[in-house]
């Protein structure tokens, strides 16, 4: 499917490079995720739903069906949107060092410590980190690892709906802030992921775009796979 006005990553001085793959991947999930998102809304926000769901059991497998969507989009989002920026400053580094330098003195740092040590030692100056790209960034890692090293819970062995609903509370409540959080900014992985990108270029300065060896760029002719 085109997406006229998408923007791209693009890397010209690396070789099977994956940064833009991921960052395509993270683009169309955070739209599935947003579109699941925005369905979902409504229905939670009647004061009935629960009761809805129970006696509707058609109306019930429907809302679950869009509940699992909704996850395995975000789970695709934010994964694909941290391995994007994994990758990108990996290049990043190489691309200024050597690939040699990269793996036996870089690459063993937590995504977030290459992306605070990296630019430094490449531009002199300090990504900000009192910036929202750096909480997106941190944000973002938060919760590919909440993915990476999931944790399931005991399931309620019981006909109490009272001491079901107290028993993933927890999890509710996690989930609920996590959405607030993106809502609240108008956010997704992708826009994330962008803004870290960007926080990028801005620091970098204000190069001639012939000399600029990485680029986000805006494509208009509605392919998205070349």
């Amino acid at each position: 499917m085109g997406h006229v006005g998408m923007i791209r990553l693009k890397i010209y001085t690396r070789f099977d490079t994956k940064d833009s793959i991921y960052f395509d991947i993270c683009r169309d999930d955070s739209e599935d995720y947003k579109e699941c998102s925005d369905e979902l809304m409504p229905l939670f926000a009647d004061e009935g739903c629960w009761t809805k769901l129970s006696a509707d059991a058609k109306h019930f497998r429907y809302v679950i069906s869009l509940l699992v969507k909704k996850e395995k989009h975000w789970a695709k989002a934010v994964t694909f949107g941290a391995m994007c920026l994994e990758a990108f400053i990996y290049d990043y580094a190489a691309h200024n060092f050597s690939d040699a330098y990269v793996k036996n003195y870089i690459d063993k740092l937590d995504l977030v410590s290459k992306w605070v040590i990296i630019p430094r030692l490449i531009l002199g100056r300090d990504f900000p980190r009192d910036a929202k790209a750096f909480e997106y960034l941190v944000k973002l890692v938060k919760y590919r690892n909440e993915l990476v090293h999931a944790k399931s819970a005991p399931l309620y062995q019981g006909d109490n709906d009272y001491e079901f609903f107290k028993s993933i509370r927890p999890r509710m409540k996690k989930e609920i802030e996590r959405e607030t959080y993106m809502r609240m900014r108008n956010l997704s992985p992708h826009e994330m992921v962008k803004e870290v990108l960007s926080a990028l270029r801005r620091l970098e300065g204000e190069d001639d775009i012939a000399t600029q060896w990485w680029q986000l760029e805006e494509v208009d002719d509605g392919f998205d796979d070349l």
